[in-house]
């Protein structure tokens, strides 16, 4: 999308920044949900390890 340019370049001067800006948000929700996971993951392993100890 951005050719050449550099993020920050593209976002000062390019003509089309709407589908950039579109696909920054794009990535940000799916780090937030890589990180969810990342965390019940850890929260039920932990949960299982805790109960396979008693």
């Amino acid at each position: 999308m951005r050719g050449e340019r550099g993020e920050e370049e593209f976002l000062r001067h390019g003509e089309r920044i709407g589908p950039y800006l579109t696909c920054l948000r794009g990535l940000e929700f799916e780090r937030s949900n890589r990180d969810w996971y990342e965390r019940a993951v850890a929260i039920l392993r932990e949960r299982r390890a805790a109960h396979a100890r008693r």
